[in-house]
């Protein structure tokens, strides 16, 4: 039943790849090919965490290449957000060793990991021309989600710069309120501009749907 599930969300994402976006953004202009030739392909993933010297998601490389906005391979800013016990955190990963992140207090991450708190109190004072992506972990205490709102809003209003979440297949039930929760006002889209994450939901529901009813 695992691997039925997986080869469902795997069709739809083939079928939604190329699903037009409601924002005035368009999302057409990102080049993901490597035809570019920019390497990292985007100077401002994970907040520059790829270039050396530099931390994933941590202020200190956000700060190194704030200045580097204006160079083509920068095309837009990317971070992390996961789930601890207590915090969200900017962090990749969904385990520390054996644990998952949500089942760790924020303290037992290093201390370059900044709270969502400290990410948006540094960033705030940022020069921002460059689009803001939020890369939403594993998310599921929906009373947290008003919060990732929040935030979309104040970097969207501060800076007057398009904001958009990405997420993955793999959370296609644990994200399906949230797309509601943003419906008309931030995109959820799917890693690598591989469409809309949020048709790709409806559809898998509505597969789901069709299956049961045949079950019956």
């Amino acid at each position: 039943m695992r691997c039925a599930g997986s080869l469902l969300i795997l069709t739809l994402t083939m079928l939604f790849s190329g699903c037009a976006s409601t924002t005035s953004f368009s999302y057409a202009d990102i080049d993901y090919s490597g035809k570019d030739g920019c390497q990292p392909f985007n100077i401002g993933h994970r907040l520059g965490g790829d270039l050396p010297g530099n931390t994933d998601n941590s202020l200190q490389a956000m700060i190194a290449v704030a200045p580097l906005q204006d160079q083509p391979c920068f095309k837009y800013w990317e971070f992390d957000v996961g789930q601890t016990e207590d915090s969200l955190m900017l962090w990749h990963d969904l385990r520390i060793g054996e644990t998952l992140l949500m089942n760790l207090s924020s303290d037992r991450l290093p201390g370059y990991a900044p709270s969502l708190q400290q990410f948006e109190d540094s960033f705030h004072w940022l020069r921002v021309i460059r689009p803001v992506v939020i890369d939403l972990k594993l998310i599921t205490d929906q009373r947290r989600w008003p919060r990732l709102r929040q935030l979309a809003r104040n970097i969207r209003d501060q800076h007057d710069v398009p904001v958009w979440f990405i997420t993955e297949t793999a959370f296609v039930e644990v994200y399906t309120d949230l797309c509601d929760m943003l419906k008309g006002e931030f995109d959820i889209r799917l890693y690598g501009g591989k469409g809309d994450f949020c048709e790709v939901v409806k559809a898998y529901h509505g597969l789901k749907e069709k299956q049961s009813s045949k079950d019956t």
